[in-house]
């Protein structure tokens, strides 16, 4: 499955054409820290409408764990309104580390581990599937991977270093799942019909919803019930009788009444 990644930075978004672009789904940025994406509620009700599924990321601004609980009960209030299809990812990377460096908190790899966990475990706990947004160096060297397992992953490994990328020119067989198994591999940014300049991309690896159709009905056989005979057989009408009624072309009709009369 394609899909795209996106926030308030990428501008008004066509989902009608980005659908026709082929892309299946969109992960869309719910918000950040305790503040709401700008564009977030008219992104994800646009994409819907478009019947492009939806599943959303929260951007990583928790200091410690307390607030880590507050930013995913901001999330799931915010949630409430919508169904999604795909989970809900915590995004916890190099601005995470920047913005907690203004407040003078140096992370540790126990310290992110147990922010990313406890989002993960209190959205779970709302009702949400949860998944973390990690990207090699955070899985082998800036977290304990082991504990954020058993979440789904959203792998951010790029194909070039100058990060362009296309669905033709990779295949989504090139997914790396040395480190878990992949939920969606996010490889590079492309231009896609419907959005301004370049867009995240991504491949996704879960079925489709399946459409089931519905077997027509058909309308129930009603037997041709012969009323002449019925009609004969209680009567001992003879032939030439019979031949005289069926000479007019309503004859079935008046046979059929008849025999309702004999019930």
């Amino acid at each position: 499955m394609k899909g795209i990644d996106i926030s308030y930075h990428n501008g008004a978004i066509n989902f009608v054409k980005v659908k026709s672009a082929g892309i299946d789904f969109a992960m869309i940025r719910a918000g950040y820290g305790l503040t709401t994406d700008n564009l977030f509620h008219t992104n994800i009700k646009a994409a819907k409408a478009a019947g492009i599924m939806v599943g959303v990321y929260w951007f990583a601004y928790a200091l410690n764990v307390a607030e880590a609980v507050n930013e995913a009960d901001y999330c799931h209030r915010l949630l409430a309104p919508y169904k999604l299809d795909l989970p809900v990812f915590y995004d916890f990377e190099a601005d995470t580390e920047r913005y907690a460096g203004t407040k003078g908190v140096k992370y540790t790899a126990e310290s992110r581990t147990s922010i990313i966990k406890t989002f993960c475990d209190r959205i779970k706990a709302l009702g949400h599937t949860a998944g973390v947004y990690l990207n090699p160096d955070y899985i082998t060297s800036r977290t304990n991977y082991a504990v954020l397992k058993p979440y789904t992953l959203w792998l951010a490994r790029w194909v070039s270093t100058s990060g362009t990328a296309s669905f033709a020119a990779v295949p989504d067989t090139k997914v790396d799942n040395s480190f878990n198994k992949v939920a969606v591999w996010q490889f590079g940014m492309s231009k896609v019909d419907g959005i301004s300049g370049n867009v995240d991309i991504d491949y996704g690896y879960f079925d489709l919803p399946v459409v089931k159709s519905v077997p027509a009905v058909k309308p129930p056989v009603i037997a041709d019930i012969d009323y002449s005979a019925i009609v004969v057989q209680k009567c001992n009408l003879e032939k030439p009788t019979v031949d005289y009624i069926n000479r007019y072309t309503y004859s079935k009709e008046l046979w059929r009444k008849l025999a309702e009369k004999m019930k």
